[in-house]
């Protein structure tokens, strides 16, 4: 609807126009304002535009243009309105292809800047991703080496009382095992047991410490039915005050 209002419209104001003009121009370029008009439609509207206006012209331009200011026969008549239409259609196809091109121009114009914003922008964002990311393992970095460093005095510094407390059980089972009724020499053989399973998870400690920040060390393999063994006979108590009981299958050894 637009196109044909749109032509209906410029054919009207080309023919006012022609017969306002007539006065001046007598029978001289009777298609020029339908042929204005219909350029100016194909590059303003598209070549459909152009084409039913350069229709409609022929109507009016008959009538009252050739009609009125020319004296032709049928047939002059009727080369004239062929040859104004083939032209004007044949223009109005160059401009609207022109037109199309530099549409399609400006739009790819437009999509490249935008992608290059586009790519600014996400640099712009990799830069501060990457700023980022840097402080974070810089941090963490840090984090785990104040880490390593607890971990490492912790299990050192540790290990001297549990060294002590084994001693000490130890000389006490050797002096007065005699003296000693079964149930006494069964809670002291669970003590020095108790410190050096303690002993030993303080020297594991400081091992996994020590791991995190060894080169090419080599990985070996844990039998996960013994650490289920040994981590149920360190927690024995616990697991008997609760009434609790700990059931397992055949479990894989792991790297």
């Amino acid at each position: 609807l637009v196109i044909y209002g749109t032509a209906v419209g410029a054919t009207l104001a080309a023919t006012l126009l022609r017969l306002a003009i007539a006065p001046f121009v007598g029978s001289a370029v009777p298609f020029v304002t339908y042929f204005a008009a219909a350029i100016m439609l194909a590059w303003y509207c598209g070549f459909g535009s152009a084409a039913v206006s350069v229709f409609l012209s022929v109507i009016p331009a008959w009538y009252y243009v050739l009609r009125g200011t020319v004296s032709l026969s049928g047939r002059s008549e009727m080369a004239t309105i062929i040859g104004f239409a083939a032209t004007t259609l044949a223009v109005s196809f160059l401009i609207d292809s022109q037109r199309q091109t530099l549409v399609r121009a400006k739009s790819a114009e437009s999509a490249q800047a935008a992608i290059a914003r586009e790519n600014a922008h996400l640099l712009q964002q990799s830069h501060t991703v990457q700023e980022r990311l840097h402080e974070a393992n810089e941090d963490l970095k840090r984090a785990n080496g104040d880490l390593e460093l607890f971990a490492y005095s912790a299990s050192h510094d540790l290990q001297e009382p549990v060294r002590n407390i084994t001693l000490l059980a130890q000389r006490l089972e050797g002096h007065w095992t005699e003296g000693l009724r079964n149930q006494d020499a069964e809670l002291l053989s669970h003590i020095i047991k108790a410190a050096e399973r303690m002993n030993a998870l303080l020297e594991d400690l400081r091992t996994y410490a020590q791991a995190t920040t060894a080169e090419n060390s080599l990985a070996c393999d844990v039998d996960s039915s013994r650490v289920l063994a040994k981590v149920l006979e360190s927690m024995r108590g616990t697991i008997e005050n609760s009434n609790a009981t700990v059931t397992s299958g055949n479990l894989p050894a792991i790297v």
